[in-house]
Formats: structure tokens, C-alpha cells, sequence
């Protein structure tokens, strides 16, 4: 079996050939097919696509009208994929695209999972969600409402403490228990006759900020939930 993930990669150039050389267009056709029809308010259409585990789940078709209310029903302006998990076995092929899309709604993100069995696609849930702005926007490399505490953190990931110094010439190593330094590492002499000194410290700083960043991404309480139609019991050792 295999497992392949990637996303969101929209600020990257060639995000998307990348993304193409992994995942199935022909299932990334199915999948974009798939959430036009749920934006036209298919419903019968949207139901024979589920897959049969998916399917039988009780009321999962107050969830597909749930998520069809949700979507934008008019033209959009784009809509492109910004990510994709992929998970094969010899049996199952199955791949959770990620999609950004903008109308006269505003911007929004929806995922469709589609799974490919004994040569038919099924397609095992889809989920959608409204943005503020765009990914790329939300996510681009600005000072535009950033703290000086956040700038604070962005310093703290350089710095570095205690560490490792090495003499190029001699091969002589020694740990620094009392230093600190920026960028993580160093490279140091005397003088023009004097050996480089060599040096790396421990990130401290790093992972400081590291960890900081994955408790702000952990999702805040909201008053509602996006709508979702859930996936189908397929067997944790085929979850990618």
C-alpha cells in the first residue's frame, strides 16, 4: 500500500504539477464533476455517486442537501486544487482532493474524497467551508496585521543554545554549555592565521516557536459546524 500527501501547495508556482503528477486526473475530473452537480442541487445524481458504505449511513441525504445549500449556486470565477492525500492498495485507490474556489459569494474551500473499487468510483464524502479571503492571501509573507509579538516569535526561531564547536583545522570538538547565538549555527576566527572555528547549536528557539504555531492552528470553538457528508466505515488501515 502507499500513502502520498501534499497541501496545501497553493503558493508554490508549480503547485499544481506537482499535485498532477500524484494524483489521478481522471478522478480529479470525477471529483470536480461531482461538486458542480452538488452546486446545481442534483440530489438524485449526488446520491448514486455515494459509495455503498456511505450511502446506507442514516440521513446521509439531509447531509448532501445540508452541504448543497451551503455551496454557491452560481458561476464561479476559479476553482483550483491546493491539495491532495492519496492512498492506494492493491484493491482501493483513494484520494481526498482539496479545492479552492471564489464567486460572487466570496471565497470558499471544499473537499470531495474519491474512491476507485474494482474499476468504479464511488465518491466517499464532501465537506465545504466559507473563507475570509484567499488561502494565499490569509497565508502570504505580511506585516499587515501582525503584533509585535508576533515578530517577537519570528526572532525567538533563530535563536540557538549551547551547542557544538568545531576546530576545521585540527578536528577538536567541545560542547558549549553557556552559548547563544542567532541562525543556529556559525562559522568563526581570530584572525587570517587562526583556524575556523565551527559551530551549531540546539534550536531552542525553533521549537518554541513550533510549538507555539501548532497551538494556534488547533481550531477555536465556533457556534456552528460546516456542513459534511461523512465518510463510509472503511477500515482504519485503509484511511490515508
Amino acid at each position: 500500500m502507499v500513502a502520498i500527501v501534499l497541501g496545501p501547495l497553493a503558493a508554490c508556482d508549480n503547485s499544481d504539477d506537482m499535485l498532477y503528477r500524484i494524483v489521478s486526473k481522471e478522478d480529479d475530473a470525477y471529483a470536480r464533476a461531482y461538486f458542480d452537480s452538488m452546486r446545481a442541487g442534483r440530489i438524485e445524481y449526488a446520491m448514486s455517486r455515494l459509495s455503498p458504505k456511505t450511502y446506507a449511513i442514516p440521513r446521509v441525504r439531509d447531509s448532501v442537501l445540508a452541504v448543497m445549500k451551503y455551496l454557491p449556486a452560481g458561476p464561479l470565477d476559479s476553482m483550483h486544487l491546493i491539495g491532495a492525500n492519496r492512498f492506494r492498495t492493491s484493491s482501493v485507490d483513494r484520494t481526498n482532493f482539496t479545492y479552492e474556489y471564489h464567486s460572487a459569494e466570496g471565497w470558499g474551500a471544499a473537499s470531495v474524497i474519491v474512491v476507485g473499487e474494482l474499476g468504479i468510483r464511488y465518491v466517499d464524502a464532501i465537506g465545504a467551508n466559507r473563507l475570509e479571503r484567499s488561502l494565499e492571501d490569509a497565508n502570504a509573507f505580511t506585516l499587515r496585521g501582525k503584533s509585535l509579538g508576533h515578530w517577537l516569535w519570528a526572532l525567538l526561531a533563530l535563536v540557538g543554545v549551547s551547542g557544538l564547536a568545531f576546530n576545521w583545522t585540527s578536528g577538536a570538538a567541545g560542547i558549549e554549555l553557556l552559548t547563544v547565538q542567532l541562525f543556529g549555527g556559525s562559522a568563526i576566527r581570530a584572525g587570517a592565521a587562526a583556524p575556523w572555528i565551527l559551530k551549531a547549536s540546539f534550536p531552542i528557539g525553533a521549537l518554541m516557536t513550533w510549538r507555539r504555531i501548532q497551538q494556534a492552528r488547533q481550531p477555536a470553538p465556533t457556534a456552528g459546524t460546516p456542513p459534511h457528508v461523512p465518510p463510509g466505515d472503511i477500515p482504519a488501515q485503509q484511511l490515508a
